[in-house]
């Protein structure tokens, strides 16, 4: 009997670890995605994470804008807020557009990703999965 638990413990413990292995070939192959997706500095456009989570640019800017996270500049640009929660997620770059003028484009660090998710869920622009 008490081999039969002990041998029942073995395979449980193998099947968990099958498991854990592929979860985590599974998380490097997604990893090596975003890493695709990043530019040189480990930031995301946020066209590139309104695609991603099925919104879109534009309206991504939008929520951002009413949840507070950002604002428009003089310029019409999206411009993140200077604060201490904003820190670390958000940076802004100079950019040209097509038509020669100077613009501040907002980029997103990793971290600003699950940060921005969460308070879109949160505030219900997102469905919580």
């Amino acid at each position: 009997e008490e081999l039969n638990i002990v041998n029942k413990n073995i395979v449980e413990l193998f099947e968990k670890k099958v498991s854990i292995e592929a979860r985590i070939k599974s998380l490097e192959e997604t990893e090596k995605d975003w890493k695709l997706l990043m530019d040189a500095k480990g930031t995301f456009s946020v066209n590139d994470i309104g695609h991603l989570i099925g919104i879109g640019e534009y309206t991504l800017f939008s929520y951002l804008r009413n949840i507070g996270l950002l604002f428009k500049n003089a310029n019409g640009d999206n411009i993140p807020y200077e604060n201490k929660t904003n820190k670390g997620k958000f940076m802004t770059i100079p950019a040209i557009a097509p038509d020669g003028s100077a613009h501040l484009q907002t980029r997103i660090y990793p971290d600003g990703i699950s940060y921005i998710t969460k308070l879109l869920r949160k505030y219900g622009y997102l469905e919580v999965a």
